[in-house]
């Protein structure tokens, strides 16, 4: 495929923090349109994975493109919407402003960034003129997701989305992550809650000590294992066999 038909690409990635080594030699890609869950136990190289695709990672050997732009570019940074599991917005500023400010760094005009700030902020149910350090952890959370979208980027980048999110707003998010695929959209869709990965992706990449154990359709997963949390337990061994904290991620911990 050219690199046009993709979303992102990676090919002989590794990522080395001192002698550890938390992702080795991975090979993968994703083509536009589909939705991949990333998975695997804490650890397995998820969030460096990531990272190296943001061009957040200095000590890295390997390729990495995304949408045929290289990592940490201008063109790549502003079509690409991150929502990380956690992020820490000034306190002082408002959730209007803050949209704003993220539109106009996504290169977004005036009053075009007004406009989408506007809309993200009704679609996720936030209060403008609410000041970031007041909003309680879920409506931060919405927060993080609603900059994602700014911009309208070609490729979604999701750490944990739904985690502190409530049950109505998970399921808004679906059909949106639904919507935004069917408009041509990509997403890396990283997490531990693997009934919304079969939900929302159409495969799922499975990263073990830094490797890549699997990468198949989610319909094959589920015909295979009869649920991709089955799968899982199967790649990486039963719950017994990896740590505590390992076998409790599997169950969405």
């Amino acid at each position: 495929a050219m690199s046009s038909d993709l979303a992102f690409k990676i090919e002989n990635l590794q990522v080395r923090y001192g002698s550890r080594i938390a992702v080795d030699d991975l090979n993968l890609s994703l083509r536009r349109g589909e939705s991949l869950g990333l998975i695997g136990v804490n650890g397995a190289g998820k969030t460096s994975t990531i990272r190296s695709l943001l061009g957040m990672v200095k000590r890295k050997s390997g390729e990495c493109s995304i949408l045929g732009e290289k990592p940490g570019s201008i063109r790549a940074f502003q079509q690409i919407g991150f929502a990380p599991e956690e992020a820490f917005p000034p306190d002082f500023l408002s959730v209007t402003e803050y949209l704003t400010f993220c539109s106009r760094i996504k290169g977004l005009g005036r009053a075009a960034g007004k406009a989408e700030a506007a809309d993200l902020t009704q679609w996720f149910e936030l209060r403008e003129h609410a000041r970031l350090g007041e909003l309680s952890k879920g409506m931060k959370k919405r927060l993080i997701l609603a900059q994602a979208f700014v911009g309208q980027p070609q490729l979604l980048i999701l750490d944990e989305p739904i985690n502190g999110l409530d049950p109505v707003m998970i399921l808004k998010l679906r059909e949106r992550l639904q919507k935004f695929r069917q408009t041509g959209g990509s997403i890396l869709y990283s997490s531990h809650i693997l009934s919304e990965i079969e939900n929302c992706c159409s495969e799922v990449a499975i990263l073990h000590d830094g490797k890549l154990q699997r990468h198949c359709p989610i319909a094959e997963a589920k015909k295979e294992s009869g649920s991709v949390e089955l799968l899982l337990q199967r790649v990486v061994g039963s719950p017994s066999k990896t740590s505590i904290r390992g076998g409790m991620e599997l169950h969405g911990e």
